[in-house]
């Protein structure tokens, strides 16, 4: 298997090989090894190329963004160091093995490969079935009362997406992270949950645990290198009622609506783990296939505030689509799965050129599974990732739109 680096053979490519990030951060304070502390808060396909081949290609681009998701896409810690103050007891079970934490440094390792100046980790990192305990292990403590049953989905949540946080320190990476649906409990096909639900009457405690861990609330704006400007939404709304849906709320809109019209970047992207739209007859991979319920009041947002490129995820494939002149690429994958993709992002004054990659199928052996939380989610024990990736597909874009896309980024 080639790496990412070896397969890339166009000219935009070949003149960032070797590039190294450089420390350039605006609105935003990093701890040491990456992690964000603080931000700026509050189809028909499509043929030719606009590829800029001259002197801007040579020159190599203005900064390098990775984009992502699903990335364990299941609950992953060393559950053993919650000894002190929670219910880990010697011999109780644990939710990592030498398995889990060689594929994980193995996918990391691979999108540290491209050298990027930030990641964006769309969403679906945990799995987030919390707040159960049918092997009665009282790791994340009692389960008997709904207040109990609230603290353990913090006490789980600050477990596995501290782990997550750790994994994007260890590997030096300044990550952009998004809720998924995962994060918050999970969504069906619908993307409704009923007032009654545990996940409904708790969701404050997935929330409060994510807020916790990135110390920041889960929808905002950041300034990035090369005049991008990203803005990572929160899929999701509180009902009237109590219930959820799988849409942007009024307040996050007005949000969204302000700080685009306020905004002097030269490209703005935008991430949502729920996708707005797919493609016609895309149903992805093992998915919900949850959409925002909304989209069409979203996407007239976007296109209004001048929108470049919407980053979305779920479907655990990839998919690309074109609406109001605003391209949409739905990637990642689920790495308890073995699948695994990326975007590479070059960014040019002119255009944004994408590659997208994926990496050799996971070898997963599902004979035996880790300890989680829930029965019903809980990871194969044998996973093995191997080095490296392929491209799949490519696509340039403009401030007009999409130009050119092949591959596995073809426009429907």
């Amino acid at each position: 298997m080639r790496t990412a680096t070896a397969t890339r053979t166009h000219p935009w490519r070949a003149a960032r090989r070797g590039r190294r990030a450089p420390a350039r951060w605006a609105s935003v304070l990093v701890i040491s090894g990456g992690l964000v502390a603080a931000l700026a808060l509050p189809a028909t396909p499509i043929a030719g190329s606009a590829r800029p081949e001259g002197a801007a290609a040579a020159a190599g681009p203005l900064a390098v963004y990775v984009s992502t998701s699903g990335i364990g896409h299941n609950d992953l810690a060393d559950v053993a160091t919650l000894r002190a103050g929670l219910g880990w007891d010697p011999g109780d079970p644990n939710s990592i093995n030498s398995d889990w934490t060689a594929a994980l440094d193995t996918v990391w390792n691979q999108v540290a490969s491209e050298h990027p100046d930030a990641v964006f980790a769309t969403g679906d990192m945990v799995g987030g079935f919390w707040g159960v305990d049918p092997d009665h292990t009282g790791i994340f403590g009692p389960v008997d009362t709904l207040p109990h049953r609230a603290q353990a989905v913090v006490n789980a949540g600050m477990a596995y997406e501290g782990a997550v946080r750790d994994e994007f320190r260890s590997h030096g990476l300044a990550v952009y992270p998004g809720l998924g649906d995962h994060e918050i409990g999970g969504f069906s096909h619908s993307g409704l949950v009923g007032p009654d639900a545990f996940v409904a009457r708790a969701h404050w405690a997935w929330v409060a645990a994510w807020t916790r861990t990135f110390h920041h609330r889960p929808y905002y704006h950041v300034t990035l290198p090369g005049s991008v400007e990203l803005w990572t939404l929160a899929p999701f709304r509180v009902r009237a009622d109590g219930g959820l849906a799988s849409a942007i709320g009024p307040g996050q809109l007005r949000w969204l609506a302000r700080t685009l019209d306020d905004s002097t970047a030269r490209w703005k992207i935008v991430q949502t783990e729920i996708p707005p739209y797919s493609s016609p007859g895309f149903h992805g991979w093992n998915t919900s296939e949850t959409h925002l319920r909304n989209a069409d009041e979203v996407y007239r947002t976007l296109a209004q505030g001048g929108v470049d490129l919407v980053l979305a995820a779920e479907f655990h494939a990839v998919d690309a689509l074109q609406k109001r002149g605003v391209p949409e690429i739905i990637h990642g994958g689920a790495l308890a799965s073995g699948r695994v993709n990326y975007l590479t992002i070059d960014v040019y004054r002119s255009v944004l050129r994408i590659t997208e990659s994926w990496m050799a199928p996971g070898v997963v052996d599902r004979t035996t599974t880790l300890w989680g939380p829930s029965q019903t989610r809980r990871p194969p024990e044998r996973i093995t990732m191997t080095p490296g990736a392929t491209v799949s597909g490519h696509m340039t874009v403009t401030h007009a739109g999409a130009t050119f896309a092949d591959g596995d980024l073809t426009l429907h």
